[in-house]
């Protein structure tokens, strides 16, 4: 009880509380889970923490050639959240996703690049 009291005194009824305040006002004796949980099922914690993972991709997606970026960025967004069309992927995914395509983007400066026809060895007229 330590911990609600902590978080909801001098606070209006019904106004919720945020995660972040849970975590830093919570006196060490008390689980500051045990509160979340509570102040979830009474309807009063907003999440405003952000996932580790967004931070990642966009540092992630900022080393790639400009006309990548963008475009890689959309694409890890959609492998984490989900769309109409795909279920959200686990962030291990997204990991070994970007790990395997990584060192093809990274051998290439533009998406045009990927696309202009290669001239092989036996191809030259010598």
């Amino acid at each position: 009880m330590d911990g609600l009291t902590a978080v909801l005194e001098n606070r209006p009824p019904g106004k919720p509380v945020k995660l972040t305040e849970v975590r830093t006002r919570i006196p060490r004796h008390a689980s500051s889970h045990r509160v979340a949980e509570v102040l979830t099922d009474l309807e009063l914690l907003e999440d405003d923490t952000t996932l580790a993972i967004r931070p990642w991709i966009d540092d992630r997606t900022a080393e790639l050639p400009a006309g990548f970026a963008s475009d890689v960025r959309a694409w890890l967004l959609v492998l984490l959240d989900g769309d109409s069309r795909a279920k959200p992927r686990s962030r291990t995914c997204l990991y070994v996703y970007f790990g395997s395509v990584r060192p093809l983007l990274g051998r290439t400066r533009s998406p045009a690049d990927c696309l202009l026809p290669q001239r092989r060895s036996r191809d030259v007229d010598v």
